[in-house]
């Protein structure tokens, strides 16, 4: 995290200049001139070290220019699991209230060290958070230690869909602080989107639905689908 603050005793500097690797990435205009930068996120980690390096440069009411620079160097050498929804399977379309069961695997090297959110400073056992469009739905828990596998019951809400019906599950984890070359480094591990549908119960038309709605409404209870299956198969 990088905070310069540029002196400008006279008040002529107008505004300072922030560029990444050469790249501009912010314009401050108003003192305290300032720029937050974070390694990172900003350089992201790969399998080898990444150089980096800040140019900040102050500009004043006649143009002129004064700069400075500072450098470092993001750990690299560090290998990320890959993390993906298995199931449901995509477009899968159910309607509002019914139980979807989400499974997330995290493969490759690493799994073991999950640990985003740990009961005590020991326990190694992570926990992956779901978001549905953005939405936290809920923590799911390591089905065994060190399995990689994340499997969660979802009451789909049909709330939470776009206007086409429409939902994204997405889900993060995260590999505790890991201290290489000196740096600290906290990876973040997130699933590309799974999109399903979620519709409104139709009661009249959907037997399925109906079957559904007379469960909850009569046992407080939602039928799982071999339930839904073996009435629909009387």
């Amino acid at each position: 995290l990088a905070a310069p603050l540029f002196q400008d005793s006279d008040g002529t500097i107008s505004r300072v200049e922030f560029y990444l690797n050469g790249k501009l990435f912010r314009i401050d205009d108003k003192e305290p001139f300032y720029g937050i930068f974070s390694p990172e996120s900003s350089a992201p980690l790969f399998n080898a070290n990444r150089e980096w390096e800040i140019t900040m440069v102050g500009i004043d009411n006649d143009d002129n220019r004064v700069a400075m620079t500072t450098s470092g160097v993001v750990a690299g050498a560090v290998t990320f699991p890959d993390i993906a929804i298995t199931q449901p399977a995509a477009s899968t379309r159910v309607v509002d209230g019914e139980e979807v069961e989400i499974v997330i695997e995290v493969t490759g090297a690493n799994t073991s060290q999950l640990g985003l959110h740990q009961a005590t400073a020991g326990d190694t056992n992570g926990t992956v958070l779901l978001y549905s469009n953005g939405q936290e739905i809920g923590a799911v828990d390591e089905i065994g230690l060190g399995s990689g596998v994340f499997s969660f019951k979802w009451p789909a809400k049909e709330v939470y869909a776009t206007s086409d019906h429409k939902v994204d599950i997405v889900a993060i984890a995260s590999l505790p602080d890991t201290n290489a070359n000196g740096v600290t480094v906290k990876p973040v591990l997130v699933s590309g989107p799974l999109t399903i549908e979620v519709h409104m119960r139709d009661p009249v038309n959907d037997p399925q639905a109906a079957i559904i709605q007379a469960y909850q409404d009569l046992l407080f209870h939602t039928p799982s689908d071999d339930e839904v299956a073996m009435i629909l198969a009387n």
